[in-house]
């Protein structure tokens, strides 16, 4: 992903839930002044296909994904604007991982909104995705 955008600077903090075995992991970032938000300078004004801020994000998510290496979440949510730079703010996994290092693959609330045919299939590349791109301490791998 850093090819394509700068990443927040991020922390990340594992921290055991319990006897049962399983890990959560937390992303520390430092707070931005909400006037860097991107969707707060969106907000303000009459959104133009043009503006740089709108063309760094959508240039940003078209280049990850036409060269396979990855996905942006492209919301304007995910992004600060900082002097004409664009930095996501989304950097992480929505998956637990096990002491092992195994993915804990529970993403009930993705799946469920899916019709029911669907769902094992979402589960399948769920997994798909996460062994392939994850890493044993729950990292990304394009954050490496």
């Amino acid at each position: 992903m850093a090819q394509y955008v700068e990443v927040a600077p991020t922390e990340h903090r594992i921290i055991s839930t319990g006897a049962d075995g399983r890990w959560a992991g937390y992303l520390v970032q430092h707070c931005y002044r909400p006037d860097l938000l991107v969707e707060n300078i969106l907000a303000g004004e009459t959104p133009a296909a043009d503006r740089p801020i709108v063309t760094a994000v959508r240039d940003a998510a078209l280049a990850a994904v036409a060269d396979g290496s990855g996905a942006i979440d492209s919301q304007f949510s995910n992004f600060v604007w900082d002097q004409g730079v664009l930095t996501t703010i989304d950097c992480g996994s929505p998956f637990l991982y096990h002491d092992d290092g195994s993915a804990d693959y529970e993403i009930g609330a993705y799946s469920s909104a899916m019709p029911s045919v669907l769902r094992p299939v979402v589960v399948r590349l769920a997994r798909k995705v996460v062994d392939e791109t994850g890493t044993a301490n729950g990292n990304p791998s394009w954050l490496r």
